[in-house]
């Protein structure tokens, strides 16, 4: 298996399942309701929504920096304003599907040197290698404060297994 077979097979495995580790995200974001995405049972934390958003925003980023060598993300996509009701929720989770199955696509398209080449951040260089594993990374790390809100919105204690 080649490098970049098993970088999408990484990617995928975070979003669809299983993961080594516990639910993945698209498992984690299946019973979520447009009520539940939208509230905010840790105060000054982000919503589900708002996490759901940014994940799909930084996937774009992470499939514009393999094909034009540029990672680029205002701070209006970084975490982007939207609408609270069910037909907005749905948009969401299908804009996120969207992302995640372009940038897999994307990855799967590549060739194996794709992973040293040099892109570029307004402050940092990094290498396609370690972008696309920090999209992985970046995709985990939310899935896991996900399931802190949920868990919270339903009064449950955040400690524990949370499988």
């Amino acid at each position: 298996m080649r490098e970049i077979e098993r970088i999408a097979e990484a990617l995928r495995r975070a979003y669809e399942g299983p993961a080594w580790h516990g639910p993945a995200l698209r498992p984690i974001l299946a019973d979520v309701t447009a009520e539940q995405a939208n509230a905010r049972p840790v105060q000054e934390a982000h919503s589900i929504r708002e996490l759901a958003a940014h994940i799909a925003t930084w996937l774009r980023a992470a499939l514009n920096g393999i094909e034009t060598g540029r990672v680029e993300v205002s701070d209006a996509e970084d975490y982007p304003a939207a609408e609270a009701g069910g037909a907005a929720w749905r948009e969401c989770l299908a804009d996120l599907e969207r992302a995640y199955q372009r940038l897999h696509a994307g990855i799967l398209r590549l060739e194996d040197t794709a992973l040293e080449r040099e892109l570029l951040t307004d402050e940092v260089r990094y290498s396609g290698y370690l972008l696309l594993h920090g999209a992985i990374h970046h995709t985990l790390y939310h899935a896991g404060q996900i399931m802190l809100l949920k868990r919270a919105a339903a009064g449950v204690s955040p400690g524990g297994d949370t499988r």
